[in-house]
């Protein structure tokens, strides 16, 4: 009893992690980076659209594990609450993609989170880290959502 009241009064008073920092969060993104990376080995040129990534079937999908992130990838991106910044050539400047932001939930530019790197790492910013980053930019024309 007493665990579900400290829940409800956590939960009330707004001590839970919004959805932008949580763990799935930072899960979702680690998916659809991986499932971009798969995508841009495969095809040699990056998605330009959401249906590109969402429905590609990912080479080692029959591996343990790679059919779950695959899956998991096609759910976070028909969810809405992420933006990926699509027809980023992944492969054209490997040094930069340490530090250009390819991917984020949509709740960071107002209240920060989670955000995914070009090289694939996760890393919670404030909104004012997140203004401050380079965001990665289209080597190619992409169709818009």
């Amino acid at each position: 009893m007493r665990v579900i009241s400290a829940f409800v009064i956590l939960t009330l008073t707004g001590c839970t992690k919004p959805p932008a920092e949580s763990a799935q969060a930072k899960a979702d993104l680690g998916s659809i980076v991986l499932q971009y990376h798969q995508y841009v080995g495969e095809h040699r040129e990056p998605p330009t659209h959401i249906d590109e990534l969402a429905e590609f079937e990912a080479p080692f999908g029959w591996l343990q594990g790679n059919a779950t992130v695959s899956s998991q990838c096609t759910t976070s991106l028909r969810s809405g609450n992420y933006v990926v910044i699509w027809s980023y050539n992944i492969a054209e400047d490997l040094q930069r993609n340490e530090s250009v932001i390819l991917a984020y939930h949509r709740d960071v530019p107002t209240s920060g989170g989670y955000v995914a790197f070009a090289d694939g790492r996760a890393r919670s910013l404030n909104k004012e880290q997140f203004a401050a980053t380079d965001k990665a930019s289209p080597t190619k024309a992409s169709i818009s959502d």
